[in-house]
């Protein structure tokens, strides 16, 4: 009976690194997990992994990754993942500019009544950002942020 939401954060760039990770739970019956993270090292680098669940008869999971490189580099995958007892959704996305940034986003979410939301983001940029955001929701009756 109890939602527990864990977000770890490791931001260790030698310039100035932001990481955020958000999770709202909003309804038993409609909970929405959201992670959200910022990397803006020196050469401006974005990486946004957000998941939607909308109803526990049909979680919808959507992972979009942008990276906004000097070169403009942009990757994005969205996945849905449509059953109710056993949904899986996976998006893993890789961005390689020319500055070698790499953006990951997995995202694991299993039946309405043990959803379970991990979303974790590695930029490797030559600058030494690392970013990483786990984020674990156990039940729908008790999502803690």
């Amino acid at each position: 009976m109890w939602r527990t939401a864990e977000t770890v954060i490791h931001a260790q760039p030698p310039m100035q690194r932001t990481a955020k990770a958000v999770i709202h739970a909003q309804h038993p019956m409609q909970s929405t997990a959201e992670a959200v993270i910022h990397a803006q090292p020196p050469m401006q680098s974005t990486a946004k992994a957000v998941i939607h669940a909308q109803h526990p008869m049909q979680r919808t999971g959507e992972a979009v990754i942008h990276a906004q490189h000097p070169m403009q580099s942009t990757a994005k995958a969205v996945k849905h993942a449509q059953h109710p007892m056993q949904r899986t959704a996976e998006a893993v996305i890789h961005a390689l500019p020319p500055m070698q940034s790499t953006a990951k986003a997995v995202i694991h979410a299993q039946p309405p009544m043990q959803s379970t939301a991990e979303a974790v983001i590695h930029a490797q940029h030559p600058m030494q950002r690392t970013a990483e955001a786990v984020i674990h929701a156990q039940h729908p009756m008790q999502r803690t942020a």
